[in-house]
């Protein structure tokens, strides 16, 4: 046997079982996931019921098995909505608090990510493993998904409310068979960038409207720019005395012409993904079994 696999506890078949699994892969062997309480000789005292649990660690991490710290993978509980309009949020990527999977059991499970726990892989090797996605394209989404759950930038408390206007114009308009509809749904998402950053006292602020691609694009630049600064000008757009504006405050530009440099330098809005297109539609099975 290897040393490696000596050294963490694995048979040769354990490693190889281990090895078939993914980020966003899943099981329903375990339908409860613990809450979090403890009772007061610090167990964990409550379990929750849930459908399964699915494994968010990147794919890296779970196959690397040799010397190291690399011998748990986090895991976070399946989740079945009844509420409509909480699984459109999610399919949409209208909240980070939930995300879907392209191959889920049923069009309603999605996984929770508001919790997580760690299991070891000598008990993930036992697991009997669903496929969560069937294109690198959709487990790609699923990692950006993680990505804004748990990388996303804490704007300033002055600055949250004006960029809350932003986004409750975005997710109002954004399905509307109407002007506005198409303006929003042309936008990919926002991101802000301050001016030389946001540690000075009073730095300048400007917005940039991310647009979708030359052949998604419902609504002209000139037409995007006009509802921004509608928006700008709405009561509802109040603005913080501690930032200043800058000169104009929206600009708008697509993926293709922002420079890396901006991209660095500028912090996402938490609606990145409102136009993000569906999954692809899920069967009624869960996904095949290794």
């Amino acid at each position: 046997m290897a040393e490696s696999e000596v050294e963490n506890g694995l048979s040769k078949e354990a490693i190889e079982a281990v090895r078939q699994w993914r980020q966003g892969d899943y099981t329903l062997d375990f339908p409860a996931f613990p809450s979090g309480q403890l009772d007061e000789k610090g167990y964990d005292a409550e379990m929750e019921e849930v459908a399964g649990w699915v494994v968010i660690s990147q794919t890296c991490d779970i196959v690397n098995i040799g010397k190291g710290d690399r011998h748990h993978v986090v895991v976070a509980p399946l989740v079945k909505l009844e509420n409509e309009k909480k699984l459109e949020d999610t399919n949409v990527g209208a909240t980070p608090s939930t995300a879907p999977l392209e191959h889920p059991p049923s069009p309603q499970h999605v996984v929770d990510l508001t919790m997580a726990t760690t299991i070891q892989k000598a008990t993930l090797a036992k697991l009997k493993r669903h496929d969560g996605f069937r294109t690198e394209i959709g487990r790609a989404k699923f990692g950006r998904r993680l990505e804004r759950r748990y990388g996303r930038f804490a704007f300033p408390d002055a600055l949250n409310p004006t960029l809350g206007a932003i986004r409750d114009q975005s997710k109002s308009k954004h399905n509307k068979e109407s002007d506005q509809g198409r303006i929003y749904r042309s936008i990919y998402g926002f991101r802000v960038a301050a001016s030389p950053n946001f540690d000075v006292e009073k730095p300048t602020i400007r917005i940039i409207a991310v647009l979708e691609d030359e052949d998604a694009m419902e609504a002209t630049r000139a037409e995007i720019i006009a509802e921004l600064k509608t928006l700008e000008d709405a009561p509802k757009f109040k603005w913080p005395a501690a930032f200043s504006k800058a000169t104009p405050l929206f600009v708008a530009s697509n993926r293709d012409e922002i420079t890396a440099r901006q991209w660095e330098l500028s912090m996402p809005v938490d609606l990145d993904y409102l136009s993000e297109p569906p999954m692809p539609e899920p069967g009624s099975e869960p996904g095949d079994a290794v």
